[in-house]
């Protein structure tokens, strides 16, 4: 896993500490760190949730582009704000993912003394069988870890719930195991079979997290992997490099832009001037082209000239005199002005029809509708009588 042979084992959140040395692929207490010792931390399982995802093989740099948004449908909160680490393909060829939000690796790596080696879910580190859930108290909470690599941290009031799921996992002939001293009441009515811990927690936990186990749930990888100073240096140097020739790139580019945009006003300005002066041949000098075509369009709209205006000042007096009638909608279609009124009887209809004749202004009433205590039409107004 390391450099060293000798480690130091923390609990981000406990704060619990213990030395251990690896020999031989054993792991076991150490009286003295040493100064060259890993550090190794450990984390609430509860925090990371592991999700599969159908995505096929991929470089790395691709995948760790992909993996954030493929778990997109299995987390509830932004797939922008979540950390994804690939840990293995399932069977059914699924890559098995750890998920933790990035806010919550942020706290650990802040509150520990010094940069880790290893990142990894206490839960996971729980030493099992392929056909055993093993369970185990670490503070207030209970650790849990079953088949198909299905890790928790739980509290004690949702044991009841739980338990079952786990025990599921390792099918039927699974058995439950409690490391330690007497389990709770929660746990002890499953009837689990005991084994004493005799060590302390990060003891029993230590073997795993800093073996084979650790290594596949390390969160530090992708944008959390430790590199080491030549390799940040290097990058370093690249990442200037880059941003040099990024820079050049983009003034270069702003330049090029800037003329073809020029080039494009002074082309645009020609075809206004022209298109203005074709459609305002009475205006000479244009100064300020939006505002000369739009004070040239009020004139021409002004008056009499404007035939909606013209029709809905003609019979605007006639409602405005009449009781009992509701406009519901207007609309203006080739000269012609259709309203849609309800009144109270189809007589108030004809009374207005009459009036509006008798004005001189065409209407004719079309789609008549009677209902119970009102009517509905619609009256066409063309301007004349005729």
């Amino acid at each position: 896993m390391a450099r060293s042979e000798r480690y130091r084992l923390i609990h981000v959140v406990t704060g619990e500490v213990a030395v251990f040395a690896g020999i031989d692929g054993h792991i076991g207490p150490a009286q003295d760190a040493g100064a060259e010792a890993d550090l190794v931390a450990l984390v609430p399982a509860d925090r990371c949730s592991l999700v599969r995802v159908d995505l096929p093989e991929m470089s790395g740099s691709r995948m760790s582009q992909a993996l954030r948004w493929a778990v997109e449908d299995s987390i509830a909160g932004d797939p922008e704000q979540q950390h994804v680490v690939p840990v293995r393909r399932a069977g059914d060829g699924r890559l098995l993912c750890l998920v933790v939000a990035r806010d919550d690796m942020d706290q650990w790596l802040a509150a520990l003394p010094e940069r880790p080696s290893r990142l990894v879910p206490d839960a996971a580190c729980l030493p099992r069988a392929d056909d055993e859930v093993v369970l185990m108290q670490l503070g207030d909470f209970v650790l849990a870890h079953g088949g198909n690599d299905m890790f928790d941290r739980i509290e004690p009031e949702l044991l009841d719930s739980l338990v079952p799921e786990f025990t599921e996992s390792v099918g039927a002939q699974g058995r439950l195991v409690w490391l330690g001293d007497k389990p709770p009441a929660e746990i002890d009515r499953f009837a689990p079979e005991k084994r004493s811990g005799g060590a302390s927690a990060l003891a029993l936990l230590a073997p795993a997290a800093l073996g084979s186990s650790g290594a596949a749930f390390n969160l530090l990888q992708g944008e959390y992997a430790e590199r080491d100073r030549a390799s940040a240096a290097r990058q370093w140097r690249l990442t200037g490099w880059l941003a040099g020739l990024a820079a050049f790139l983009l003034l270069t580019g702003a330049l090029a832009e800037y003329t073809m945009l020029k080039r494009e006003q002074l082309r645009l300005e020609q075809a206004v001037e022209a298109r203005f002066a074709e459609l305002f041949p009475d205006i000479s000098a244009i100064v300020r082209p939006r505002a000369q075509a739009e004070r040239a369009l009020a004139e021409l709209r002004g008056g009499s000239r404007d035939r909606f205006v013209q029709l809905l000042g003609a019979v605007s007096p006639l409602f405005s005199g009449a009781r009992g009638i509701e406009v519901t909608s207007i609309s203006y279609i080739d000269g012609t002005l259709e309203l849609e009124l309800e009144t109270s009887s189809l007589a108030d209809l004809e009374a207005l029809q009459r009036q509006l004749r008798a004005q001189g202004i065409g209407a004719t009433l079309q789609n008549i509708e009677v209902l119970s205590g009102s009517t509905r039409a619609r009256i066409r107004i063309s301007g004349d009588s005729t």
